[in-house]
C-alpha cells in the first residue's frame, strides 16, 4: 500500500497507517484528520513523501521531483483517485494517490500509480476537479 508520510513544523513525523493516523472505523480518512490537527494546533507540513509497501521512497520534496520552484507551497492535498476503463464490458480499473501542492499561481499534481509505483506529474494554473486521466497522459 502506497502511504504518505509528513514532517510537521514541531518535527513531529505522522505516518499514514500508524497510529494516530490509522484509518479508524467510523472516523475521518488520516489526511483530513492530519489536516484538522495541524489547524488545531497551529501547525505546518515542512516535508512530505510517499513511501511503497516496503517504504521505499516513490516521491520526495526536492526540486528535480517535484517543488519546483523550491518554494513552500500553500497547503498540500491528498486524493484517491480510481479509473475506470470499459466499466460496462468488464472494464479495467487502477487506483492512484493524487497528490497535489498549492502555490500561488499554480497546483503541481503527483499521480502515483498504486500496482506500477510510476510518477507522473502536470502543472495547472488552477484546481479542477474534472483533468485527463493520469493513465492517457502522452
Amino acid at each position: 500500500m502506497i502511504k504518505w508520510v509528513a514532517t510537521l513544523s514541531n518535527g513531529e513525523i505522522a505516518t499514514e497507517g500508524e497510529e494516530p493516523w490509522s484509518v479508524i472505523p467510523e472516523e475521518r480518512l488520516p489526511w483530513p484528520r492530519l489536516c484538522k490537527y495541524l489547524q488545531e494546533n497551529n501547525l505546518h507540513i515542512d516535508d512530505i513523501k510517499i513511501l511503497d509497501e516496503d517504504n521505499n521512497v516513490i516521491l520526495t520534496q526536492v526540486e528535480d521531483e517535484w517543488n519546483s520552484k523550491g518554494e513552500q507551497p500553500l497547503y498540500y492535498s491528498i486524493q484517491y483517485d480510481v479509473e475506470l476503463d470499459n466499466i460496462l464490458g468488464g472494464g479495467v480499473s487502477k487506483t492512484f494517490l493524487h497528490l497535489a501542492s498549492h502555490y500561488d499561481d499554480h497546483i503541481e499534481h503527483f499521480y502515483i500509480d498504486f500496482d506500477t509505483k510510476e510518477v507522473r506529474s502536470e502543472i495547472t494554473e488552477k484546481y479542477s476537479p474534472i483533468v485527463p486521466s493520469p493513465s492517457r497522459k502522452e
